[in-house]
């Protein structure tokens, strides 16, 4: 086999080089979707909290900068680039077809660590990002280091560097941009994360074997670029602009996870939305890419001024941007208003909205890359040491930026002024290269007072942003609007409410408000409402008692939510049991106090204990078993509430469970499908053998008791609940006096649920069937639908009551007390049921037949009286 000449046969060289930009759009995409799938992967185990989400970023992008620093030496010195490159791809599809085994042995290590250190919160933090580190820095530094790698291959001559790799990197990017969104809507809803693995891995295979095959066709050695002695000398423009490109990176992280916060309260927070924000702000990374190699290619420009340029100009687009803000929720209405009727253009609308905040800045750092590459690479011989130096100095400050932003800036300052800090920093770092600027004393004067003017129009005329209106969670209640106008918004949203709190916490933005008409208070996430002092009194109450109902003796509680804390008093009124109390994000702690006049006060209790973090990681590093779990996370179409709704996950809540423990989980009715319901049914079902279905609102929230042991209703304990003070007076306050009213709540068992359900889909880590399906029912009324078809499925009470009395005459007076239950419930379909089960039992007592005949004729005509 004939080897290719490289350097002496132009046409077969530059045929080559369109294949290996072929190869790094697909790398692009591959890295893209291994960062999703990790990212799940990880956090599943480390936990969904912002501190661990950003340890896995941070691990990631170190891995890339390790490589790129590292890699740009190596690839210097590499006698076959083509080879080399295809070891780089093999490596990392390898490793991403073993990370699952890897996984397991980091799962090993991470609990035999916190078991027996029982490590400080700065040890846990420190060991677990260490952790990751190693898990991620093999695949992340051979991705790293093949942009180098390709770097010094595609380039010919060195004073052309900042072009070749500048489209270079242009493509990589879009590839990401493809890879994100084949992730989110292809790979994860249609094939789920291992076989997306299986499907990457087979692309960086076949990249490795098709570089493999050139590379053994090649010369054994690739020549340097071309290079005229004098541009051997590094630019003094080298470090300011190496510097630059190194703020760009930090500003750039900052602004996007401030940005992602925003658009969350506009778009909402579906794995859907996550998507797209991370699509837009890849688009304009990759179109500044692109346009500043056309720059580069079309005239020479000064690196040194470009990098100015760009600095000011991402900062200034961002700001102007802002300002734009407060009137995004009113164009999200105004926008579905005319695309509500199709999925696929509201997903587009979404992506208009995000690519709208982010495009104007991103393109101005996306361009900063071939103008650093400019300016820093004019020795051929050290052309990949110095695109890997600059790529490492980019990534660490992207790294510092995403910790900042995360965990200092939004927590301590809100999302406003981290932006408006981001933009100072970069219109200060734009100042600071004047200084080394070679230019006239003029041009810099000049320079200076736009950039101070600038910076002192940022500072004094902030973006005016409503509260109310950005927690207005338009992505969700848009389709509640009467008429999609601004009036209509801000009837719905705004006029009629009393901001009490607002807070932009670690991991989501919590507002309390009080309706101004009946009083009610309600506590929204990111825009979603998840409590509320009237709507939702009666699940709430309810989630705190069910479980104590099914258990004797509870030594142990863990409540999964604390919210407005309601459902945590209720069953903090159960003082014989100690109770762990979860919530992913502090702010909702301080702001559950505005409910204390509501929710018993939870945290005073000394057998109380509230803990910060995910609800997975926790059960994951327990070791003394529960009695009671209640399982109160948000909605399942929310990205990383889904994962509390899994099979894996009720596996985890059963293996930390008693023999007879119960697990108490809520699930809402309405925006989700039918099928999506079967799947959640089947999923626990699937875990615990024995599951009652109770509703708590009817047409709203059901609530389903699961457990290894048998579940029965325990007339003595329910009636010692209702007698005991505490229990008792706060089931009162929802309408329950009786035993009875008690069993007015139930639905349906386990026997009734395997023949509604069948032999449907599972809800798994790996298919995450609910968390893509859900959101796509956000804007439907599935409520009543879903509800039918839990009555239409049910056998009814009796399998669950019967054995409850022997004596026929006892019965038939049990039943008649239910009826009187469900009829004060306006149950009425249901209390004709009982009624004449009452009269088969004993039809000697005229009462029980004049009684159901009044019900019968209630129920017919449509009306009837409590009385």
């Amino acid at each position: 086999m004939r080897p290719i000449p490289m350097n002496e046969s132009p046409w077969q060289r530059r045929e080559l080089i369109a294949l290996l930009t072929l190869f790094f759009l697909v790398s692009g995409s591959t890295a893209l979707v291994y960062e999703v799938i990790w990212m799940r992967m990880l956090t599943l185990v480390f936990g969904a909290t912002q501190l661990a989400t950003a340890t896995v970023l941070a691990a990631f992008m170190a891995g890339l900068g390790l490589g790129a620093a590292v890699g740009g030496r190596w690839m210097d010195r590499s006698r076959n680039l083509l080879i080399t490159y295809a070891v780089l791809e093999a490596i990392i599809g390898v490793y991403a077809l073993v990370f699952p085994s890897v996984m397991g042995v980091g799962e090993v290590v991470y609990h035999a660590f916190h078991r027996t250190a029982e490590p400080s919160f700065a040890l846990q933090s420190a060991f677990n990002g260490g952790l990751m580190i190693l898990l991620l820095l093999l695949p992340t530094s051979c991705m790293g280091a093949t942009l180098p790698a390709l770097a010094r291959f595609v380039t010919e001559a060195v004073d052309d560097a900042g072009t070749t790799v500048g489209r270079l990197y242009a493509v990589n990017t879009t590839g990401a941009v493809i890879g994100v969104w084949s992730a989110g809507f292809i790979l994860l809803p249609w094939f789920g994360m291992q076989m997306s693995i299986y499907i990457a891995a087979a692309a960086n295979l076949l990249l490795a074997a098709v570089a493999l095959v050139f590379g053994l066709r090649s010369e054994k050695r690739v020549v340097a670029p071309r290079a005229a002695p004098a541009t051997r000398r590094r630019s003094p423009s080298y470090w300011p602009v190496a510097l630059a490109f190194g703020l760009s990176g930090l500003c750039a992280m900052v602004y996007e996870v401030a940005w992602n916060r925003f658009l969350a309260l506009i778009l909402g927070s579906s794995v859907y939305s996550f998507t797209l924000m991370l699509m837009a702000f890849l688009i304009g990374i990759a179109g500044g890419a692109y346009a500043g190699t056309q720059l580069l290619r079309r005239r020479k420009i000064d690196p040194h001024l470009a990098a100015i340029v760009c600095l000011a100009g991402a900062a200034i687009s961002a700001y102007a941007v802002h300002h734009s803000f407060g009137q995004m929720p009113y164009w999200f209405v105004e926008m579905y208003a005319f695309m509500r009727h199709d999925d696929t253009l509201l997903w587009a609308m979404n992506l208009i909205l995000a690519c709208g905040v982010m495009t104007g800045s991103t393109v101005f750092m996306g361009a900063m890359f071939p103008i650093a590459v400019a300016a820093a690479v004019h020795d051929p011989e050290k052309l990949a040491s110095d695109v890997g130096k600059l790529y490492t100095i980019n990534t660490s400050g992207g790294i510092l930026g995403s910790i900042l932003a995360g965990f200092v800036l939004i927590p301590t300052l809100g999302i406003q002024w981290t932006l408006l800090a981001a933009v100072t920093t970069g219109l200060l770092g734009a100042l600071l290269l004047l200084i080394t600027w070679k230019a006239s004393v003029t041009r810099r004067l000049v320079a200076a007072v736009v950039l101070l003017g600038a910076m002192t129009v940022s500072l004094a005329f902030r973006p005016s942003w409503d509260p109310l209106l950005l927690s207005a969670g338009m992505y969700k209640y848009v389709s509640d609007l009467e008429e999609f106008s601004r009036e209509g918004v801000r009837n719905y949203a705004v006029s009629d409410y009393e901001l009490l709190y607002y807070k932009e916490g670690v991991t989501t933005t919590v507002t309390v408000a009080r309706a101004l008409g009946d009083g009610n208070i309600w506590l929204a996430n990111n825009g979603k409402i998840d409590a509320s002092t009237k709507e939702d009194l009666a699940t709430q109450v309810l989630l705190g008692h069910f479980g104590f109902l099914f258990v004797e003796e509870p030594r142990r509680a863990l409540m999964v939510g604390l919210a407005s804390g309601i459902s945590a008093g209720s069953a903090a009124l159960y003082d014989e049991a100690h109770h762990d109390i979860l919530e992913i994000e502090p702010s909702i702690v301080e702001a559950s106090h505005y409910f204390d006049f509501i929710n018993n006060r939870p945290l005073e209790h000394d057998y109380v204990d509230m803990l910060v973090n995910d609800a997975r990681n926790h059960l994951y590093l327990t070791e003394e078993p529960y009695d009671i779990i209640v399982n109160q996370p948000s909605n399942p179409w929310i990205s990383g509430v889904a994962n509390l709704y899994t099979r894996e996950y009720f596996e985890l809540c059963k293996q930390h469970m008693t023999d007879d423990g119960v697990l108490v989980q809520w699930m809402q009715l309405y925006g989700m499908g039918r099928e999506d319901l079967r799947c959640i049914l089947r999923t626990l079902h699937d875990v615990f053998p024995n599951v009652i279905l109770l509703s708590s609102i009817e047409e709203a929230d059901i609530v389903m008791i699961a457990s290894e042991a048998p579940l029965y209703f325990d007339l003595e304990r329910i009636e010692r609940i209702l007698n005991r003070p505490g229990p008792g007076d706060d089931l009162n306050r929802v309408g329950i006096h009786t035993v009875e009213d008690v069993l007015t709540y139930y639905l349906m068992d386990e026997q009734d649920i395997e023949e509604l359900v069948g032999d449907g889909i599972l809800n798994t880590d790996d298919n995450m069937t609910i968390e893509f399906s859900a959101p796509r029912y956000l804007h439907f009324a599935t409520a009543a639908d879903n509800f039918q078809l839990l009555l239409d499925g049910t056998a009814g009470p009796w399998r669950k009551l019967e054995p409850l009395y022997d004596d026929p005459i006892e019965k038939a007076a049990f039943y008649e007390r239910m009826g009187q239950a469900y009829f004060g419930r306006r149950q009425i379909d249901r209390a004709l049921l009982v009624y004449l089960r009452a009269v088969k039992l004993d039809p000697a007592n005229p009462r029980y037949r004049e009684t159901a005949m009044l019900v019968q004729e209630a129920l017919h005509d449509g009306h009837w009286s409590e009385d």
